[in-house]
């Protein structure tokens, strides 16, 4: 049984905040899913690029390149670079644009006429968008298929927005990395569907239905890939971001994205996906196309891992405990969400909590935030800073709560029916426009 209920904070400044807080009574049927619209996902993204990251980031952006391949799209069968076999097509593309294509005076111009050729083919099926800031860069982004709406998703009676994903240049920063690849631990039943990245916080509920908050790692999981178990610091080395930018020369790499064998490279000095990690080897790999399974969470019914945590066995968290990338080391190596709230206690976005009461029971928090365009002071929700949404969320009777992604994303359905307004606008009508999603949670 799942109950709703929408509540409004006045903060003391009289800037209001509209809570939507739904509660259900286990978490046993609680499953992830990706939407999978990729077309209607790639319209909107292009769209989100060109109304609202160029106009407001336009000095840190330059010549963006958006595409997705459409289905039935001819490719080659092997798709081999120099030393690399690429198993997705997003990521073969991705470094054939990456190599071939260059930008001269706001103009691009290709090294390569096959290249050329494919840029056109997907020019002329609508599948590449290119938008322009200011920088004399130029960025190449592909956008995968498990993006898409839960508006359009089964109709389930609860849906809610959950990972964080790739999204901006500074999250796709090799050719592995594509917008739309969900970051961070989900586990159901045992079973690891994405892997744990960036040591952040996770909720996780156990088999006897306890519940905990901790931060969780890559180096807690082993991987199989075509029966062979690879564990960091036995057989191999396992690099992420932000520790590491590229594997050391010599040996062989495995590049895994979320569970997908996206690359085997050898010679080492592979780029490190945002999105994923290498495995690197000293030894050469046996690979016959198996997916890759990941083992370590095996009494965990179901975990995920999000942002900060709110609230802690019913004390408020504080102050940042999982890590991110600050925007403004620009010095430093970036690892996504690049534009995830810097200041604690200012930074005010729409904010989506999961978590449970003090009886375990699954609690979703929505807090409403600021439309993107035609926000009103006191007519609408401000939205919440990271502090703020903790004193609510011990407001509405968590116990235990972490983030997950917020911002143009959170979104709330019930029924396939939302109670509360999502904060992307249509910059000239001011209506809402739904953002497409990579991973969600269901009931």
């Amino acid at each position: 049984m799942i109950q709703s209920d929408i509540h409004t904070i006045t903060y003391p400044n009289g800037e209001i905040q509209h809570v939507q807080a739904v509660t259900a009574d286990s978490w046993e049927k609680f499953s992830f899913f990706e939407p999978g619209d990729p077309e209607d996902a790639f319209d909107q993204v292009s769209e989100l690029y060109r109304d609202y990251m160029i106009p407001r980031y336009g000095s840190l952006l330059g010549t963006i390149i958006l595409f997705r391949i459409p289905k039935g799209f001819e490719l080659p069968s092997r798709k081999v670079i120099g030393n690399s076999v690429y198993f997705t097509e997003e990521s073969y593309l991705s470094q054939r644009f990456r190599m071939h294509v260059r930008l001269h005076h706001r103009a691009l111009y290709f090294t390569d006429p096959d290249t050329q050729k494919v840029f056109e083919a997907l020019n002329d099926a609508g599948c590449i968008t290119v938008v322009s800031g200011k920088l004399p860069v130029l960025s190449v982004l592909p956008v995968g298929k498990t993006l898409g709406f839960l508006r359009k998703s089964p109709t389930s009676e609860l849906c809610v927005n959950a990972s964080f994903f790739t999204m901006t240049p500074l999250d796709i920063t090799s050719p592995f990395d594509v917008i739309g690849t969900a970051i961070g631990l989900c586990v159901k039943d045992g079973t690891v569907l994405n892997p744990p990245l960036f040591s952040r916080e996770a909720l996780l509920v156990k088999d006897d239905g306890s519940i905990t908050i901790r931060s969780v790692s890559l180096r807690e999981i082993t991987a199989e890939i075509s029966g062979t178990i690879y564990q960091d610091g036995t057989n191999c080395v396992f690099y992420s971001r932000p520790d590491h930018t590229h594997t050391p020369r010599g040996g062989y790499d495995l590049v895994i994205t979320g569970r997908t064998l996206t690359a085997f490279c050898t010679g080492g000095h592979t780029p490190v996906p945002s999105s994923g990690f290498i495995i690197h080897c000293t030894e050469q790999p046996k690979i016959n196309g198996s997916p890759v399974i990941f083992h370590g969470f095996e009494h965990i019914s179901f975990g995920i891992q999000g942002g900060n945590s709110a609230v802690k066995n019913g004390a408020k968290t504080d102050h940042f405990i999982s890590k991110f990338h600050d925007i403004r080391a620009f010095w430093s190596v970036s690892y996504p969400p690049t534009l995830y709230p810097i200041q604690f206690d200012k930074d005010r976005a729409p904010r989506i909590l999961l978590g449970a009461d003090r009886d375990r029971k699954p609690m979703i928090l929505w807090l409403e935030g600021a439309g993107k365009y035609g926000y009103q002071p006191g007519n609408g929700s401000c939205g919440a800073t990271l502090a703020e949404s903790a004193d609510i969320a011990v407001q509405m009777g968590m116990f235990n709560a972490v983030h997950l992604d917020g911002g143009g994303s959170a979104e709330i359905l019930l029924n396939g029916t939302k109670s509360l307004a999502v904060s992307d606008r249509d910059p000239e009508t001011f209506a809402e426009k739904e953002r497409a999603v990579s991973m969600a949670l269901k009931l």
